[in-house]
This record gives C-alpha cells, structure tokens and sequence, in this order.
C-alpha cells in the first residue's frame, strides 16, 4: 500500500509525467479530473499527498489549498501545489501548501519533491521494512513477523497492519480505514472494521503478549506508540527471568553452589 498522492489535474498529462519515475517506491495514485469537481471528489480518500494543479476547476491554486485545508485539516499530510503564477506561488503557502512550483516543470523534477515531501510527512511510508517493537513488517515479500516467528494474516488484515504501522501514533476513524484499505468507493459498513481488527489481533497476540494496536473509543484505532517501549521492557523482563532461572539452577536444594558445567537436564 505504501504512500498515497491524489492528483487533482486538468489533464492526464500530470500522472504520466511523473508516475515513471515513481514505480517501484510503494505509492498508489488516483487522479481527480477538474470536470468532475473538487469537494465530491476529494472527499473520502484521505490521501498522503495532494499535487494540484493550478488553476483547478478554474479556481487559483491558493483558493485550492485554502478549501483543501478548510475541509480537511491535516489530512493530507502535505500539498504540493504547481502553477504558472508567482503570485500563486506566494499566497498559496499562506493558504496551506507545503510547496510551490512554478510550471512547466519535468517529471524528474517532480518526482524528487514528491518524494522529499513524503519523507517529511510520512518517512515509513516509503520503506521497504516498517518495524516497531518486535513486530517487522516486509512489504517486498508481503509477510509479517513478531519475536522471530511467522504471522499468517488474510489480505485485509495485511493491509490494515501495514497503514497503521506506516503512521504510529496517528489515531484513525473507521470511515477513514474503509477509505484507504478498501477503497473509498468500496460498499464497506465502517463496523466491519472491528471485525478485521479482531482478527489481526487474534494473529499478532499470543498468550500475555503485548496487543499493538490501541482502540480510541467512539473515533476508531492507531497503531500504539508506546508499543516498541513496552515491547522492549517486556523482553527485557523475560531476559532477568531467564537469568535468575540459570543462577538458581546452578544451585542445590540445600543452597550450595554447583560449577554451571554440572547442571544437567533432568
């Protein structure tokens, strides 16, 4: 799943500019056409990203960004606005935008803003390897492991770890996990989330493990922050307990101390 940019365009020059020089960096796209308007669109899909290009729908870049940031805070992360006006450049940072550029620019040039802005914003959504804790997520092979072992999860479950261990600590309604794990177009009932949750935590959690992901009641989940913390003094816990057992093995009944090498497995 990775990253994910929504490019709002006047045509479909955009997308294939850039989109060569982006395989590869696990980032999805979808592209909102100006002839089918901004708040219906836009509304839903919760991008990592917004690359506008300006003017959209006929509206200047700035205006853009100032609605885009109205209607929907700091969701997206970033918003990288292209446009023919220096006086755009300027207001549209006031209004929102991380970034401006001046067009016409090339795909190469694109492409490394794109990519400085998500590893800004959202450096793990661009790695290979997302790990927190015991917990290592490949997204080259597509598997999951915890403490060393092998967790078998369904495609759904995957894709719901993988967003949430991209962005640790970010708390995430029900309607907002449909959007990006299902799609924003997906007939999906937002309760059915809890349903994949449980069935990722039935997989990730076995006996007094710690559970990874935290439920934020009436809003929805996070992957917790404090996971890889207490992850850490957990092992180390189990550590102690181990060497105490050896010290303690090393001992007779009655107190007096055996060399290690004459403890045997009984």
């Amino acid at each position: 799943m990775g990253a994910k940019i929504c490019y709002l365009e006047n045509d479909e020059a955009l997308v294939s500019l850039v989109q060569p020089y982006l395989r590869g960096k696990h980032i999805s796209a979808i592209t909102i056409r100006a002839d089918a308007g901004l708040e219906q669109q836009v509304h839903g899909t919760f991008p990592d990203l917004i690359v506008i290009d300006a003017p959209f729908c006929g509206i200047p870049g700035a205006e853009v960004c100032r609605q885009v940031r109205g209607r929907y805070g700091d969701k997206p992360s970033a918003i990288l606005l292209l446009t023919d006006s220096k006086d755009d450049v300027l207001l549209s940072l006031a209004a929102g935008a991380d970034e401006s550029l001046l067009k016409p620019v090339s795909g190469t040039e694109l492409s490394e803003r794109i990519q400085k802005l998500l590893q800004r914003y959202q450096p793990r959504s661009l790695v290979s390897l997302l790990r927190s804790g015991s917990i290592v997520l490949n997204r080259e092979t597509q598997t999951v492991w915890r403490a060393g072992r092998l967790i078998k999860v369904g495609t759904i479950e995957y894709r719901l770890l993988e967003f949430l261990m991209a962005r640790v600590g970010s708390v995430f309604t029900r309607s907002q996990l449909v959007a990006r794990v299902w799609g924003a177009s997906a007939s999906i009932h937002a309760r059915t989330v809890d349903v994949y949750i449980r069935r990722l935590r039935a997989a990730l959690i076995r006996g007094r493990e710690i559970d990874p992901i935290r439920t934020v009641r009436d809003v929805g989940y996070a992957f917790d922050d404090q996971f890889s913390i207490e992850s850490e003094r957990a092992v180390k816990k189990r550590k102690v307990r181990v060497r105490f057992g050896t010290r303690q093995a090393a001992r007779g009944g009655d107190g007096r101390h055996f060399p290690m090498n004459s403890v045997k497995a009984m």
